[in-house]
């Protein structure tokens, strides 16, 4: 009789996912009731085959589950980056940069960890996300400082990417596991950005009209999408500390910038990072908070949508600010509105 490891080998399958109780009740029964040898094996090759076509049916189901949600990534990160790049041309960088630091790619890798994985996971991945984020704030601070004539476009980008590349490497590498200790170094470093960018003294780009054709529009959703599906992919093949990290990408400021510079210049590209970095600061941090809150304590679907409530009042303030400091210096009576005794 072949060997039953050999048969395994043949078979090209685990011996750790076989079901071995089923196994070892058949093969006994098989042999009380005075079967041959013979019919064991047969037995033995039926079992194999019914556990490797359960098996197979599994990672075909996953993986069409898996490829219907990079499609979906896919389609909303293009159709949202167009629209974005699309109202900052039309209205200004300021109303622009305010939505795309609006929670998108982080949460849609969030409900794929959650769903794919467990909440549990998703849990674990909101760990390292806020340190994460404030590296990605760290991203546009790079290229608004290096996005000159002297540099260009290319070099800026390039030299901003790598940066944020090394330092997120040396958080996955630290394999953080204390919250307290990310958000603390998030707020530390978010502080020591937003202060940078008040001495680069940018200000936000006027609107224009400008006519697009759908072939342009298309090559915005397909630039677009594929940074976005990319990043949703790298952030569900990781574990909890590297998934945090890849949710963290700035597939959505990356994106915007690049278009941006492609359809009015570098100096537009670069006043979307003020308000790019506002946004994401006062919107994306609290939503990664209320997200490691809200999934374990009512579930995926109602803590996605609590924390999108919960941001709200978060992102009204970070618009006003981007887009009228005025008002908010008015309202509260500080800086030039200050009363003065």
């Amino acid at each position: 009789m072949i060997d039953w490891i050999v048969l395994l080998s043949l078979f090209k399958l685990p011996i750790n996912q076989l079901n071995n109780t089923q196994y070892s009740r058949t093969t006994s029964l098989a042999r009380n009731s005075g079967v041959s040898k013979r019919s064991q094996f047969e037995c033995q090759i039926a079992l194999v085959k019914k556990q490797m076509n359960e098996d197979l049916q599994r990672m075909l189901n996953l993986d069409t589950t898996i490829m219907l949600r990079l499609i979906l990534s896919f389609t909303f990160g293009g159709g949202w980056i167009a629209f974005i790049t699309f109202i900052a041309e039309k209205s200004g960088s300021g109303k622009g940069g305010f939505l795309g630091g609006l929670p998108s790619i982080s949460a849609i890798s969030f409900f794929f960890i959650s769903v794919n994985q467990s909440s549990a996971v998703a849990f674990k991945a909101t760990t390292v996300f806020p340190l994460s984020f404030s590296i990605t704030c760290a991203f546009l601070l790079c290229y608004a400082a290096l996005a000159s004539k002297k540099f260009g476009f290319v070099a800026a980008y390039s030299i901003s990417i790598a940066i944020w590349f090394g330092l997120v490497t040396l958080v996955i590498l630290s394999n953080l596991q204390n919250f307290l200790v990310s958000i603390s170094l998030c707020l530390i470093i978010s502080a020591v950005v937003y202060v940078l960018f008040r001495l680069l003294k940018i200000s936000n780009a006027p609107g224009q009209k400008v006519k697009r054709t759908a072939r342009e529009y298309f090559a915005r959703v397909l630039a677009g999408g594929s940074v976005v599906a990319a990043a949703v992919l790298l952030s569900y093949l990781g574990g909890p500390i590297f998934g945090g990290a890849a949710s963290a990408f700035p597939a959505i400021f990356s994106s915007t910038l690049g278009i941006g510079y492609k359809s009015r210049g570098m100096d537009f590209s670069k006043t979307l990072t003020r308000s790019l970095m506002i946004s994401g600061m006062m919107s994306i941090i609290p939503y990664s908070v209320a997200i490691r809150y809200f999934f374990p304590l009512i579930g995926v679907d109602a803590g996605l949508l609590v924390s999108f409530l919960v941001i709200l009042p978060f992102a009204v303030i970070s618009y006003y600010i981007v887009n009228k400091p005025g008002a908010i210096s008015k309202k509260f009576k500080f800086g030039r509105y200050a009363e003065v005794p």
